[in-house]
């Protein structure tokens, strides 16, 4: 019962710490709040860089090297639509001691930052910082 209750309150805390760097970072960040409005959600008809000129990359899904730290393995799949990054998914993301729910708010922050010139999160800076490994391995191997 104390080892489940113990890695329910460091979940909690890990998500909390999570939220709070979230809205942190939004606060100090100037401009971020536009990257929330309609970053996941961007038709091609709403695009003016889609308008099938050729001028925007081919759509493409590639998957990133996996990345061992010393709390798991994160790998990414990176596809990319119209020219943006619409889906990063986790192939491998493992974690321990409730870090693993660091990865859901981190493949939203990749998400709005369309790569990974996000910040950190409170409590969770070698498994951030294994997440922008494994999306800097993906997007390179972007063409």
């Amino acid at each position: 019962m104390g080892k489940a209750r113990n890695q329910f309150a460091s979940t909690v805390i890990v998500i909390g710490a999570i939220a709070g760097a979230v809205v942190f970072t939004q606060k100090i960040t100037p401009g971020f709040q536009s990257l929330f409005q309609g970053a996941a959600t961007t038709s091609p008809s709403a695009n003016p860089s889609a308008s099938g000129t050729g001028s925007t990359a081919a759509d493409q899904t590639v998957q990133g090297d996996p990345v061992n730290y010393q709390f798991g393995t994160v790998q990414l799949e990176v596809v990319r639509k119209s020219g943006k990054i619409s889906a990063v998914n986790l192939l491998q993301a493992t974690a321990t001691n409730g870090r693993q729910g660091a990865f859901s708010p981190l493949v939203q922050s990749a998400l709005q930052a369309q790569g990974t010139n996000f910040g950190n999160l409170s409590g969770a800076t070698y498994t951030v910082d294994a997440f922008k490994q494994a999306l800097t391995s993906a997007i390179s191997k972007l063409k």
